[in-house]
């Protein structure tokens, strides 16, 4: 007998399936409402928004299905980095399990995170407030899938040097943080006389938890791990 192929990504089924499945919702989702993300990031950079703006409700479906999206192209990600960067070797079996953990850590993350917001938000801010943070923070999302779903498709199917991969996803990550920032500032403490708050409640909601988020991937991923 032959010696078995190493598992990778690209000749999984399941994940070149949900991958394919990705881009065919990218697709019809831009076509059909391609429109709502333009207005969106259109108006991201307005200082002054319309309080009695809705239209999000109605296309909240669409914003969560791109935070599961970015859930998984980001445990996809992980899987790539920690194989190929760490060169570690997963005990579980089928490998999937694996990346399917990594989805649920980051189904987590965002869930904790948007309690965490909610809550916060709910006794500093008024409810228009944080009607246009929801906006924008599922616009962020949806526009951080858009981005990482082009770097995993090269990083499982093309073979770049998931090395220099990093730059491009430490460059989203990066940029994802600084409009947050930026959104946090104008809806939140422009009109503030301490506006140095916003250093506070930036650190808390955000950098706080991604330090907390990587500890917790390098836990579990030392957990999974074979052990020589």
């Amino acid at each position: 007998m032959g010696t078995p192929r190493p598992y990778a990504v690209r000749t999984d089924n399941v994940l070149t399936a949900s991958l394919i499945l990705c881009f065919v919702v990218f697709v019809v989702a831009l076509s059909r409402q391609g429109w709502l993300l333009a207005r969106q990031a259109k108006d991201f950079f307005r200082t002054r928004h319309d309080d009695t703006d809705d239209s999000m409700r109605p296309h909240l479906g669409f914003h969560l299905f791109m935070v599961l999206v970015c859930c998984h192209l980001l445990a996809i990600g992980s899987y790539v980095f920690a194989t190929q960067v760490l060169h570690y070797d997963f005990r579980l079996e089928p490998q999937p399990l694996v990346v399917a953990i990594y989805f649920g850590l980051f189904i987590a993350y965002f869930l904790l995170k948007w309690m965490v917001y909610g809550f916060v938000n709910s006794v500093m801010f008024g409810r228009r407030a944080r009607h246009r943070w929801t906006q924008a923070f599922l616009l962020l999302i949806a526009f951080e899938a858009i981005l990482l779903y082009p770097l995993i498709l090269l990083l499982v199917y093309f073979d770049i040097n998931a090395e220099n991969a990093m730059f491009w996803f430490l460059g989203v990550i990066i940029l994802g943080k600084l409009l947050t920032f930026y959104k946090a500032f104008c809806i939140f403490f422009r009109e503030k006389t301490l506006s140095l708050q916003i250093f506070l409640y930036f650190c808390t909601l955000e950098i706080t938890p991604l330090l907390a988020l990587g500890g917790i991937w390098l836990m579990i991923t030392n957990q999974l791990r074979v052990n020589f």
